[in-house]
C-alpha cells in the first residue's frame, strides 16, 4: 500500500519503516479485515483522468484510516517493549528472506519516498500529479509482489500470524476505537474493490 509511513517508534531507517508498514497491513487485515486492494498495472493504465481522480479520493480515505490505526499501534508498542522487540525481529527475518529470494526493496522504497515528496507540492500540475500517482501505484504493486513472495516462507508466515494477533490485541487494549477503525478500513477497501470492478466492467463493454 501504499505505503507510506510508520515505524518511527522503532527507530528504524525510513526504508525499513515504510516497508514494515506494507507488511503490517498485509498481515493484519487477513480474511476479517482484507488488505486494501491494489489494482494491477493493466487496470491502472485503463483509468482515464476522472477515474484516476476518483481512485485518488478512495485511496485517501483508506490512508486516513491507516494513519489513525498507526497512531494507536505506535502507542501500543510504546507501552509494550516485548511487542517492539518481536516487530524488530520480524522485520529482520523478512528482509533476510527477501535477500535470499534475490530481492532488495530499498530502490523501490526510495522511489516511493521521492514520489511522496513530489506529491506534497501544492503547485504540481494536475497531469503530473496523475502520472506520479500511477507510478506510485506501480511501485506499490512491485513491493507487494516481493512481500507476498516473502510471505510464502513458512517461518515468515508463522511469525506474521503471531505478530498480527498480538498487535491487534494490544491495539484494542490501547484504544477501543480500534475495532471501529478496522471496520472502516474494511468498508473503504470494499468501496475501492467495487470501483475497480465497475471500471473493469465498463471497459469490457467498450
Amino acid at each position: 500500500m501504499v505505503l507510506s509511513f510508520l515505524f518511527q517508534s522503532i527507530k528504524k531507517t525510513f526504508f525499513i519503516f515504510i516497508f514494515s508498514f506494507c507488511i503490517f497491513i498485509t498481515i493484519v487485515y487477513g480474511e476479517d479485515y482484507p488488505n486494501p486492494p491494489s489494482p494491477t498495472l493493466d487496470q491502472l493504465n485503463t483509468l482515464n483522468t476522472e477515474q484516476m481522480k476518483e481512485y485518488q479520493k478512495l485511496q485517501l480515505k483508506i490512508y486516513a484510516v491507516e494513519m489513525q490505526l498507526d497512531k494507536i499501534r505506535e502507542n501500543a508498542i510504546t507501552i509494550n517493549p516485548q511487542l517492539k522487540k518481536e516487530m524488530d525481529q520480524y522485520q529482520a527475518l523478512v528482509l533476510e528472506t527477501m535477500a535470499k529470494q534475490g530481492h532488495d526493496p530499498q530502490p523501490i522504497l526510495a522511489r516511493i519516498r521521492a514520489i511522496q515528496d513530489a506529491l506534497q507540492d501544492p503547485e504540481l500540475e494536475e497531469e503530473k500529479r496523475i502520472d506520479l500517482t500511477r507510478e506510485y501505484e506501480k511501485k506499490n504493486i512491485e513491493l507487494q509482489k516481493i512481500s507476498q513472495e516473502a510471505m510464502k516462507d513458512e517461518q515468515v508466515r508463522k511469525d506474521a500470524d503471531n505478530l498480527s494477533t498480538e498487535t491487534i490485541t494490544a491495539m484494542r487494549k490501547q484504544d477501543p476505537i480500534t475495532e471501529e477503525l478496522l471496520q472502516q478500513m474494511k468498508q473503504a477497501s470494499e468501496s475501492l474493490s467495487s470501483f475497480m470492478a465497475k471500471v473493469k466492467l465498463n471497459n469490457q463493454k467498450k
